[in-house]
């Protein structure tokens, strides 16, 4: 019953924020269905929110199969100065059980001179495992570049990159203003290769530290909810921005 609850509660929030084209059991359409105007109202509100952020639709790109269920996607680009931003949602719907991921990339202005990755200490963690199984979660890290670069300050942080360039990733964390953007966020995972810059959450973790865990995603599409997810999306256009 637990189980259903949750999987029913995040198919209505999904569904409500992003829109159409998400497959959602048949308990959870009825669910939805109950909420009447009040959802459609809290889902206009956050519609208008994303808009404000500059926000617009990619035509066409809704997903379809995917590995062990359906995948819904929804696409949206918005204007960081002169580049253009994409965020990506995909939930991947199995019949019994719902994931729900997102990521935002941005084109570099010109190449990286060197590629590091940046994580949050848990995802290589003991800790990060048990979580992760705990929560029934299919989730092996590997890390996208095989040096990891110790980093001078004490922060639940990991740094990869490849060979020779692990004194530009310490010189790159010099940056205080970095490490503050990325302090901010409870869940990190940002990859800067030769042509974009990426920050990848495959379990929704940023927004759900945001709103103070599972139980705090029924407040999504309350005023406080849409304010951190707002929040979420220019933290991460900022960070993205420096690269």
């Amino acid at each position: 019953m637990v189980e259903w609850f949750f999987n029913a509660l995040g198919a209505l929030l999904v569904a409500a924020v992003m829109g159409v084209g998400f497959v959602i059991s048949k308990r959870s359409a009825k669910l939805a269905a109950a909420g009447g105007g009040a959802y459609s109202d809290a889902a206009r509100a956050m519609g208008d929110a994303l808009a404000r952020l500059g926000y617009a639709a990619v035509p066409g790109d809704h997903g379809g199969p995917g590995v062990g269920g359906q995948v819904a996607r929804t696409s949206y680009t918005r204007p960081v100065g002169n580049r253009r931003l994409h965020w990506t949602s995909e939930t991947l719907s199995t019949g019994t059980s719902m994931r729900v991921s997102m990521r935002w990339s941005l084109p570099l202005e010109r190449p990286a001179p060197f590629p590091f990755q940046v994580v949050s200490a848990d995802l290589v963690s003991t800790t990060g495992r048990v979580r992760d199984a705990a929560l029934g979660r299919s989730r092996a890290f590997t890390p996208a570049f095989p040096v990891e670069v110790p980093l001078p300050f004490a922060g639940p942080l990991r740094a990869f990159t490849t060979a020779g360039h692990e004194q530009q990733v310490l010189q790159r964390f010099e940056d205080e203003g970095l490490v503050a953007d990325l302090a901010a966020l409870p869940h990190v995972n940002l990859v800067v290769d030769e042509t974009q810059a990426l920050f990848d959450d495959p379990f929704q973790d940023a927004l759900t530290g945001l709103l103070g865990g599972p139980l705090g995603m029924r407040n999504l599409l309350t005023p406080q909810g849409i304010e951190r997810m707002t929040w979420l999306h220019e933290s991460t256009a900022r960070l993205l921005a420096r690269f």
